[in-house]
């Protein structure tokens, strides 16, 4: 099977590379925004004629959060019109697009965690356009499979745990928004499930397509997970003091969801895989 993914430069698309290239029957086709520009309509189609890939795992995406709101074009560029683009040529040529989506689709408003057919309301530009690239992958190409995540982290790349571990080294106090719900996922969870959707369909060929989530268990604040890497990395303990703060009191740009908790069952009893143990994840770094 020849597997597109986008975006290997980043965190999750340095993990799939890692993870596919000794899987014998798969041969991954590596792109970055300089080898394949997904916004380019002429050039992912070319891409698709020349190497006819089986499946692509659209794992690129503008990411920051903040600079979407400043710069909506740059985000709807990537995440909407890229995802189209790739979700077109992949039909085209009989193929499945994996996409990789996100928690900020929702408003966070609600009190438990979120499954696949609650209603998108997505409080900023970069959930919106994450959610219009969802939205034009369901009507380009029927063979699709969505996955929300949420708060991926790994040693690599950007990330949450990267950005308090360096904190953590260089300041005396760290202040951390206690109320923002969610789960941690680890990348090395997430890219094991989607070697598991892989697998499944190599052997069947065909799959329940649609929506799943896959996050991480168990829920916990940012503030919560700022503890637990200190406890990681110190755990004799350190100078620098995490206090709690409030997410009312930073003016940022962008707003974002309050309960960002996503349920995993649908995607962990088809796929056959459990929740992220984030914990473990993180001990493992």
């Amino acid at each position: 099977m020849k597997v597109l993914i986008t975006g290997c430069e980043g965190q999750l698309g340095l993990h799939l590379r890692y993870k596919f290239k000794n899987i014998k029957w798969i041969e991954p086709l590596i792109t970055n925004k300089k080898t394949l520009d997904i916004s380019d309509t002429d050039q992912v189609d070319s891409y698709f004629e020349k190497y006819l890939p089986d499946i692509v795992i659209n794992a690129a995406a503008f990411t920051l959060v903040d600079a979407a709101e400043e710069s909506p074009s740059k985000a709807f560029k990537v995440n909407h019109i890229g995802a189209a683009n790739l979700a077109k040529a992949s039909a085209k040529y009989n193929g499945v697009i994996i996409q990789i989506s996100t928690d900020y689709i929702f408003d966070g408003n609600s009190n438990r965690a979120y499954i696949e057919n609650d209603s998108p309301n997505p409080l900023n530009i970069y959930g919106l356009s994450k959610l219009n690239g969802e939205k034009a992958v369901i009507q380009f190409n029927p063979k699709h499979i969505i996955l929300r995540t949420s708060w991926l982290f790994s040693g690599v790349g950007k990330n949450f745990y990267l950005t308090i571990s360096n904190m953590l080294n260089t300041k005396k106090s760290i202040s951390v928004v206690n109320d923002q719900i969610g789960a941690p996922t680890a990348v090395s969870d997430f890219v094991d499930l989607i070697s598991k959707i892989l697998e499944k369909l190599h052997k069947e060929k065909v799959l329940q397509w649609g929506v799943y989530h896959y996050a991480g268990f168990p829920f916990i604040s940012w503030f919560g997970f700022a503890k637990h890497i200190q406890k990681v990395i110190y755990p004799k303990g350190m100078e620098c003091e995490i206090l709690e703060n409030s997410a009312q009191l930073y003016n940022s740009p962008a707003k974002r969801p309050l309960n960002s908790s996503l349920n995993s069952s649908k995607a962990c009893s088809y796929f056959g895989v459990e929740p992220s143990d984030w914990i473990s994840g993180l001990n493992k770094l």
